[in-house]
């Protein structure tokens, strides 16, 4: 795959109720050498084969409107890409006031060599139906919400999506990621929800800031391969029950994972393969006493959620597992026979708790184990042989 390119794009359009930014015709570009440090998780996968460079546009006008209109091909053509170049486009729109966007493509330009990122950010309403003009354009894979922030306190939004709609489905059927930052439940995409719809590439889902009870019970009929659920700050109290399936899942176009975004959670698995990850780091989860986790997981994370008490059954029917982060929270004891049962392990991040005494058969039988994290614990000592496979 030598030669490769990716082309990280940034666009921050005007927002006008018709087409009358200034500078239309010369999209003010300028290649960022250095590089993003914003990267979500799929971008970074795409970024460990290919070559990237980072391109940041900006559009200027001081009118919005309620409704607006963009040509596709402002953001398509600042990338500057033939159709036999393999790139990744991360197209992003600043809504400061709720606008309603829709997306046509007058030259109908199509070049599936682009692996198209939307970011919608603020008050943007869009309609699925909308987005059909990027689907059919590009390979598009990844859409990213964001909500409030310094500047605005509403939440971008996908609305109407498919309801069903085999036509719309066809268009739609590569995505892979969906992430939704500071946002609402209510703004969860309907689209996950209607079981009318499946999405068999649907590999991860990432919320953020967004407060969510329980997950759908749909999600475990539209999106059946989901490798990897991301809830973070969601105010959880209780594990949701996931994963729903025990199926690895590739990664699309030969690409493959990179070191980098592996580096708190690290797993041996082959690059070209989903991490299976269960995130739930920074919620409210006090007391695992008789949760238990179950199904075929790369990595379990509850980092920050103010944990105090844990079952010694909570992680034995776990499949797979290689990496648990019990990283920062308010356990005091372990269960001695928590990881019996396990030998698949190879980290164990304990670091930042109130642990004062560590049972001498505790890791017993991990003969695979790599790291084990203790620090910043009150432990006095730790027993001979507690660390001998």
């Amino acid at each position: 795959m030598g030669g490769y390119v990716v082309v990280l794009l940034t666009v921050v359009v005007c927002l006008a109720p018709t087409s009358t930014c200034q500078n239309e015709s010369k999209l003010p570009c300028r290649l960022n050498a250095k590089g993003s440090s914003n990267l979500s998780n799929e971008e970074k996968k795409e970024a460990a084969v290919l070559q990237r460079k980072y391109v940041e546009c900006m559009l200027i006008s001081q009118e919005s409107g309620v409704k607006f209109t963009f040509d596709i091909n402002l953001a398509l053509d600042a990338a500057e890409v033939d159709n036999n170049t393999l790139v990744g486009v991360s197209v992003t729109f600043l809504c400061p006031s709720s606008i309603e966007l829709d997306f046509i493509n007058p030259q109908n330009t199509s070049n599936k060599n682009i692996l198209l990122v939307l970011f919608f950010r603020g008050a943007c309403k869009v309609w699925t139906r909308n987005l059909v003009a990027f689907a059919k354009a590009t390979d598009f894979r990844t859409i990213r919400l964001k909500g409030k922030n310094t500047k605005w306190s509403s939440v971008s939004t996908l609305t109407n999506l498919t309801h069903g709609s085999e036509s719309l489905l066809r268009d739609f059927r590569k995505i892979t990621f969906i992430t939704a930052l500071n946002s609402l439940p209510e703004n969860i995409p309907r689209m996950l929800t209607d079981t009318k719809n499946v999405w068999p590439n649907m590999a991860e889902i990432y919320f953020e800031d967004t407060p969510i009870k329980e997950i759908p019970e749909q999600w475990k009929i539209t999106m059946p391969l989901l490798q990897g659920l991301y809830l973070v700050k969601c105010n959880l109290t209780k594990p949701p029950e996931f994963p729903w399936n025990n199926s690895t899942l590739e990664l699309y176009r030969e690409l493959g994972r990179t070191d980098d975004s592996e580096q708190y959670f690290p797993v041996e698995l082959q690059s070209n393969l989903y991490v299976r990850g269960l995130y739930l780091g920074y919620n409210n989860i006090e007391d695992l006493t008789s949760h238990e986790f179950r199904g075929f997981l790369h990595v379990l994370s509850l980092r920050e959620n103010g944990l105090k008490a844990i079952g010694s059954s909570c992680f034995r029917n776990l499949k797979g597992i290689q990496t648990i982060d019990l990283f920062k929270n308010n356990l005091a004891s372990l269960p001695q026979n928590l990881f019996q049962g396990l030998p698949s392990l190879l980290n164990i991040i304990l670091g930042f708790n109130n642990l004062t005494v560590i049972h001498q058969n505790i890791f017993k039988g991990l003969r695979k184990i790599k790291r084990i994290a203790l620090d910043r614990n009150n432990l006095h000592s730790i027993p001979t042989g507690c660390l001998v496979h």
